[in-house]
Formats: structure tokens, sequence, C-alpha cells
């Protein structure tokens, strides 16, 4: 190859200090000034900022003759059948939601003659902000359409995360721009060919689920060109997306037979401030202003941390954006206003203003705290119980919950004194005999379902041990990358150095196990991690030169010390012999440390042992996307525990 792809990101970083990457990047940040429109297309149920929970999409085959017209049109009006595509994708936006101003993303190949043969992320989206201001004929949109298509090309060899860190975006009812919407046209499928005796047939499109809330893919194949609109399936029904197909298809024979029709003269079926369905969808997610103190306080540094303004005391932390990463800042910052510690886990079930607004004044009251953590209560399956790792918290655990999906109650257990007033437990015995005690809350008996992460799972397998002894059914404990840690050895200066490189060498290896996309999910996963670890260091940092022992902790600091309370307690800890199932998942490689012969389970786990191995590295499992695979493999071992139990 005459260039490498380094070539091209070395000449991209050279061209971004060039006047013409900041003519670009001014063009940007008019074209994307003030606040962004929030397209309130009506939907069927009440929009999230969750994603979608699968993928879903309706195709629809445009008559010849009128693709045939759609060519005409756009030669006679010196343009593309792209941009008459988008213009009409945008006049149906438009009209639906009552709105002038509409974004819609569009990806670019932002490929050069050099780059042709190069395999690499070249492409990315440019942001068409559509006017439709001053009623315009149907004409005028198109003239529109075409000045800022022309003009989004020009500029579109900008990477796309420059400008998102130049725009204003805010969240509006569950909705968040830059762009909910995205449109691109392909006339470059793969056509039927035959070559000697081999057949290819291109398959159907399928979707594999979109992060907006509609997508619109003008596919050209030997039939014609077809429609297909992927959309988010928790926010419409198909029957919706079908009548929107529909009425995408009478705006395209309105551009072509009557161009001087008014925009105010275009109809659609659904309407944002006309059907009925809208209006009870506004009625539904009306955002109520906060009124107590502390609602107040509490909106306020809801609104500093997650950049979001105005927000209620009704919604939703993670429908408005937030994650464990924004928590921690909203957390140092609750304890600085209200002198009051609590664990980040508190937003599995206070999840709005009003919710924690409560607990801080049932916390003032002096009113007890928990262990049990409610991740998802509902389902109609038996509740599984999941231990917390070396850090105490629970949040690690939230995506594991969601891919396990809604019918299956996921329940964890924090450490003891995570709020700062309570006494740390000193031994794993002592953990496991307050965690069974909070679990007959919800379950008095059994069979129970547990489990836990490195040494949650340790925790996990004293607890089946102690409810076995109690006369009670254990139908599965599950080990996610746990150890017998009573077995390993003292570790040497020279296996604390392999250690950490054998670390960084997995996390490389786990990178480079995804794909693009997921690369950057993964990498974004890391980094939250990295900062909660970053945290708990600067707390043993400032625990040496603490003179007063009698003060009161810092968050920093009481991470920290319970993080090395949990470890002192698993290194002592000597496993009993359990008799009970045990499914035990493994990364697909281990630290060299793990795998010497005495570490293992033989004569602890004297029951049923299965082993299985995940398709990722070590302190990978519980991260996106490899969490998908740790949930799958659980339900299967769930389903096999249940046939077992009858």
């Amino acid at each position: 190859m005459p260039i490498q792809y380094s070539d091209y990101t070395t000449w991209l970083t050279d061209w971004l200090d060039s006047p013409e990457a900041k003519e670009h990047l001014d063009f940007w940040s008019k074209q994307l000034h003030g606040d962004l429109p929030v397209i309130n297309f009506p939907t069927d149920r009440q929009p999230t900022l969750r994603p979608p929970t699968h993928a879903a999409m309706e195709t629809l085959l445009l008559p010849t003759d009128l693709t045939d017209s759609l060519r005409q049109l756009a030669k006679g009006k010196n343009t593309t059948l792209f941009t008459v595509l988008l213009a009409a994708f945008g006049t149906l936006l438009a009209r639906s939601s009552g709105q002038s101003d509409i974004i819609i993303g569009s990806p670019v190949a932002n490929r050069r003659q050099e780059t042709e043969r190069l395999i690499g992320p070249f492409s990315g989206p440019v942001c068409l902000r559509l006017d439709f201001s001053n009623s315009p004929t149907l004409q005028q949109v198109l003239d529109r359409a075409h000045e800022v298509n022309l003009n989004a090309l020009t500029h579109a060899e900008l990477p796309f995360e420059l400008i998102a860190d130049r725009v204003k975006m805010r969240t509006v009812n569950g909705r968040k721009p830059i762009f909910q919407f995205y449109f691109f046209y392909q006339n470059a499928f793969l056509q039927p060919r035959q070559l000697g005796e081999l057949s290819i047939t291109p398959l159907p499109t399928i979707s594999m689920g979109i992060p907006f809330e509609m997508q619109l893919g003008m596919i050209e194949r030997a039939e014609g060109i077809r429609a297909q609109l992927e959309f988010n399936p928790d926010f419409y029904d198909a029957q919706t997306i079908r009548q929107t197909l529909a009425d995408y298809q009478d705006i395209l024979l309105a551009f072509v037979n009557q161009p001087d029709l008014p925009l105010q003269s275009v109809q659609t079926t659904r309407k944002w401030a006309a059907t009925p369905l809208a209006e009870s969808v506004v009625q539904h997610s009306q955002v109520l202003p906060p009124q107590t103190e502390t609602e107040i306080k509490l909106a306020k540094i809801w609104e500093d941390t997650l950049s979001t303004r105005p927000i209620g005391k009704n919604q939703d932390y993670f429908e408005l954006g937030g994650n464990s990463l924004l928590a921690t800042r909203l957390f140092a910052e609750i304890d600085r206003v209200f002198q009051v510690h609590l664990p980040i886990s508190t937003l599995f079930y206070a999840k709005t203003v009003e919710e924690f607004a409560q607990l801080i004044e049932k916390q003032n009251a002096g009113i007890t705290w928990s262990s049990l953590v409610p991740i998802q209560p509902n389902g109609s399956r038996i509740p599984f119980f999941c231990v917390h790792g070396g850090g105490g918290n629970v949040l690690i655990y939230r995506d594991l919950s969601r891919h396990l999906g809604p019918d299956q109650p996921f329940y964890g257990l924090q450490s003891q004194g995570l709020d700062g007033k309570q006494p740390l437990l000193q031994t794993i015995e002592e953990m496991a005999s307050l965690y069974i005690e909070e679990i007959k809350k919800v379950q008095p008996y059994g069979p129970y379902y547990l489990g836990g992460y490195c040494l949650g799972g340790t925790i996990a397998l004293d607890m089946a041990q102690k409810l076995q002894a109690q006369g009670q059914e254990v139908a599965i404990v599950a080990l996610f990358d746990t150890i017998n840690w009573s077995r390993l050895r003292p570790r040497k200066l020279l296996d604390q150095w392999r250690y950490q490189a054998e670390r960084i060498q997995f996390h490389l290896q786990n990178f480079l196990l995804l794909n693009f996309a997921g690369q950057k999910k993964f990498l974004s996963e890391k980094w939250k991690v990295l900062l909660n670890r970053t945290t708990i260091w600067k707390g043993s940092f400032l625990s040496r030169f603490k003179r007063d022992q009698q003060a009161p902790d810092t968050e920093s600091q009481l991470l920290a010390r319970l993080w090395k309370t949990n470890d002192s307690a698993c290194l002592v800890y000597r496993p009993k012999p359990f008799s009970g199932r045990v499914c035990d998942f493994r990364p697909k490689h281990q630290y060299s440390i793990y795998l010497e012969p005495n570490v293992n389970w033989d004569g602890v786990i004297t029951g049923e042992l299965d082993v299985v191995l995940l398709p990722v590295y070590p302190a990978g499992m519980l991260l996106e996307p490899f969490v998908k695979d740790l949930a799958d493999a659980l339900k299967a071992a769930i389903e096999r525990a249940n046939v077992d139990i009858g």
C-alpha cells in the first residue's frame, strides 16, 4: 500500500491546525449556534434516553413511476436525488412536529482519492439543519435543502467529535440532540451476480438497532428504491411506522406533482399539537418543578452535574443521561451540601430529585440504612441476589441486570458502612450473615439464586453454605471471576510486576476484540472504572497523613478503607465444603498467579461445578459490550437450575 491509515491520521492531525480547518469549525459553530431544536415527533410511548431494548424496522418499496419522476425533478433542479429525498423527510418531520427548525444527521464517506483502498474509520455524520420558517412552498423547501446539503458537504472533513464539543445540547422530555433522526441514501448496494456456477444473492436488510429515534435509509436495488425505516420500538409501534412511511410517500408525490404547494398545506397522519395521543404524551412527561428546600438544592446540583436545565422533581436520573461517572461527581457534591454519606447505588431506588430528597430527609431522621439494593425488583421469576465486589458498591451490576431482561428480579448487596455511619464488617462470615437477613426480607424461603463478582462470589458461597445449614435450598451460586483466594501464595515483588504487566496486556486484548464502535464504548467504560479507582487511591494516600484519627473520613478515604477491609477479609477467609450447584464464569485467559496448581475449588465445591469460559479477558466481563455474553450465559445457567428444581 502506498499509504497506511497512520499516514492519514498524521495528515489529519496537521490539517486540524490549518486555517482551512478553523474555517470549517467556524462554519459549524454558526450553523449549530444557540439551543439546538428538540423535535417533538409524536410517539406512542413517553420518550426516554435509555437504549432501545431491541431492533425494529419497516420498509416500503416506492413505485417505479414515482422514482422516475423524482429523478427528473432532481435533474430539472440541478440537484441530487439524495437532496430531494432528504427534503421530503425534513418536511415530514416539520409537519408532524409543528416545528420549523429541523436537524437531521447523515453519514459522509470523507474519503480522498489516496485513501480509496484503505480500510479505516473515515466516515462520520454531518448535521443538516433545515429551515421551514415563513411557510415556504415545496419548491422553496427543496432549494433550501440543496443549499444546506451543499454547504455541509463542503465542510464535512472536520471530525464530528470536535463539532459535538462546541455545540450546546440540552435534554427535554427524554429527548436530546444533536440529532434524533438520521437519513442516508445508498445506491451502491450489492446486486445479484453470477460468477461461473456461483450465484450471489444479497440477503434482505435486517435492523441491528439504532441510537436514534428513527433512521430512514433509501436503498436502491434491482427491484427499485426501498425506504427502510428503522425505529426505536420503545417509542413507536410498528403500525405507526408503516403509516409514517405512507405519509412520506405522499409527500414525495406532492414534491413531484405540487411543487408550489405551501408547507402548511402538506398533511400528515400524526401531528404533535393536534392528536389526543400527543397531548397524552405531553401530560405524561410533564416536568414538575421542585418545591421543598431540599428538592430545590438537589435540582441545582443535578442541573450542574448533568449540564441540563431545567430538571423537574419527577425526572429519572438515567433518562436525563446520567451514568456512573457523573454519579461520582453528583454524590460528592451532595455530601458537601447536605453532609450525608450515601452510596452511588442509591440511584437504583431514588432516581428522581423528589425520591432523593425524601431519602435525605429519612437519613437526617435517623432511619436505618439497608445493604439490600433493588436494582430491578420487577418480574415473575425467582430473584437473583448479587453481592458487591471489593469496592463495596453494586452499580457495576446495572448493565448485567438490564441484559437479563425485565422479568428477572435483580437485587444487589452493598457493603455496610458506605453511608459513613455504620461500622465496616471485618469478616466474610459477618457479611454473609447480614446479607442473609437482608435477602429474607424479600424472599423468606428458598430456592435461592446467589452470585457475585470477585470478592462477591466468595461471600455468596459462604451465604449458600449458611443457608444450606439452615435447611434452605440454594439452586445456584454464580461466581463471576472468583477464585479460591485462600490458596493464593503471598505475592513477591516479581509477581506484582508480572501481574501489572498482564493487566495492561488483558486490557489491550479486550480492546482489540471489538470493532470501532465497541472500542469507543469500552474505553468509555474503562475510563469510568479508572476514575473510581483514582478516588480510592487518593483516599488511601490521604489516610496516611490523617492526623486526627477521630475525624470523619472523606468520601475517598471511606472507599479506600472499605476496599482495604474487604481485601483483608477475603485473604484470611477459609471456605467450607459446599455440596450444591456452582457455576464458575471465567475469562478466556487468566492471570498466571491464579493458574498455579493449588488455586482451585478442589475439596470445596463437592457438588456440581459448571465452568463457563467467556469470550473476554480479565476485568472485562461486567463492561459493555462483553456483559451481554455474561448475561446470556447466566440466563442459561439459571434455566438449567430451574429445570433441576422442577
